[in-house]
């Protein structure tokens, strides 16, 4: 099988916060984006490299899943094994012709490799987007929290992106439960895929927590009695956006990790209570199709399902969101 070295490796964490980075908005949905744009790499960025063997002896065939890794490759502090799958997404040209590729190392990190080493600290244009694998809704139509977002485990507070299925988290409902499925996906923090962020205290956070707009919150008490007279139900975070202490922060790149139990759960994050992944009829459709395999062999009856799974609490309309923002 043919082997390649390529050496102008950069995770998604490389680059400067600023550009129009739109065009990686969604990795799966890049067709979708307007060209021109910019990438620049912060000053201090060194570009890896990636060895690959491939049955076709061209590293140009987007999504055929037969180009893995020969040697490990380490991004932002996890090293993925050789035999791990890299998959292109994406084609990017940029304004003298040359190729860059977005790619996913074992559909997890979220990398891109270009045909030669971008300069550190200087803003690079691509003129154009093609060879794209398309998926028709955005992984972040799923609960999504962001890495670093602290959970309640049977081994005491632990950063999402270090849990494992097998492990348990704590949930209000149902005690420790066990992790059944876990993903995650990186794209550029931007328009509808930036993430809403709670300041330190605003319904009880510990510290500042960022989620997916989609992510429902347990809203209790008075605020839900007075909107809709139960003492509990779930609101999207992008609902409880008020410009003061819940915001839609545009960043470079967000990594969103989802967790999934037997059921739909209330969890902690950051020591408030939020939902878990929630799968319904429709959601399967908002996942790459490793992940929706991965998910229906887990879950054999969303495959035969004829109705939505049940969530854990009611979820609220848009107006009760509109009333509890401005209350926060």
């Amino acid at each position: 099988m043919p082997a390649f070295t390529l050496p102008n490796v950069y995770a998604m964490s490389d680059f400067m916060p600023s550009g129009s980075l739109t065009a990686l908005q969604n990795v799966s949905n890049v067709q979708a984006a307007e060209a021109p744009f910019n990438l620049a790499l912060k000053a201090d960025v060194t570009a890896k490299q990636i060895m690959i063997a491939d049955e076709d002896a061209t590293f140009s065939a987007f999504g055929d899943g037969r180009q893995v890794l020969t040697a490990p490759l380490t991004l932002d502090g996890i090293t993925y094994p050789t035999g791990e799958k890299v998959t292109i997404k994406a084609v990017l040209t940029d304004t003298e012709g040359a190729d860059g590729y977005v790619v996913s190392i074992a559909q997890i990190a979220t990398a891109f490799i270009t045909q030669r080493a971008m300069i550190a600290a200087q803003s690079h244009t691509f003129r154009a987007v093609d060879h794209v694998e398309n998926t028709a809704v955005p992984a972040t139509q799923l609960a999504c929290f962001t890495a670093g977002t602290m959970f309640k485990t049977d081994r005491g507070g632990r950063a999402i992106e270090t849990l494992q299925v097998g492990e348990r988290v704590m949930t209000r409902d149902h005690g420790l439960q066990t992790i059944r499925w876990t993903g995650t996906c990186t794209v550029a923090g931007h328009g509808k895929m930036a993430p809403v962020t709670f300041d330190t205290g605003t319904l009880g956070y510990s510290t500042p927590l960022s989620v997916s707009p989609n992510h429902r919150m347990l809203i209790a008490g008075t605020m839900a009695e007075l909107v809709c007279g139960d003492d509990e139900l779930l609101l999207s975070a992008g609902m409880l956006i008020n410009g003061r202490n819940v915001r839609q922060a545009e960043c470079g790149f967000v990594t969103y990790v989802h967790i999934m139990f037997d059921y739909h759960e209330i969890i902690w994050a950051n020591d408030c209570p939020c939902e878990s992944c929630y799968i319904g009829d429709t959601a399967i459709a908002s996942l790459n199709d490793d992940q929706a395999v991965e998910i229906l062999a887990i879950f054999p009856q969303l495959r035969m399902s004829t109705k939505t799974a049940s969530l854990a609490r009611a979820e609220g309309q848009s107006y009760e969101g509109i009333v509890i923002a401005s209350r926060l």
